[in-house]
């Protein structure tokens, strides 16, 4: 008799989680990057049964499935101030932070700190 057994990791996407604009590297564009949380779990017959380890939560490239590291240095959209209710973009030239309205399907934007001009489109999941 063969026993299989390993871990696995299981994530899902958190609810009232961080959803921001950013650039991400394996697009090569500015995406939506949604936050997801998982953990690693043993797991026997490739069941998951026994959870190891400590939550992890990160951000995640809605185009690509890119995993990238959660920084907590913006508010979640949608709570707080009006300052707060503004969506964090990240400059493709020089990784500067800027902060734009809700907009429909693109904008044009100039980089305070590099004065690189580009244009952020939002990007739809056609399934």
């Amino acid at each position: 008799m063969f026993i299989i057994f390993g871990t696995r990791y299981l994530d899902h996407k958190v609810e009232e989680g961080t959803r921001k604009l950013g650039y991400c590297s394996t697009c090569k564009e500015t995406v939506n990057l949604v936050e997801y949380e998982g953990k690693k779990y043993f797991s026997l017959f490739f069941i998951p049964l026994i959870p190891i380890g400590e939550n992890k939560r990160f951000l995640r490239c809605e185009g690509c499935n890119t995993d990238y590291q959660l920084v907590h240095d913006f508010p979640p959209l949608g709570e707080g101030s009006e300052e707060q209710k503004k969506i964090k973009v990240s400059c493709p030239s020089c990784r500067g932070e800027l902060y734009t309205e809700e907009f429909e399907k693109e904008i044009d934007i100039t980089c305070k700190k590099c004065g690189h001009n580009f244009v952020i489109r939002k990007k739809t999941r056609k399934f």
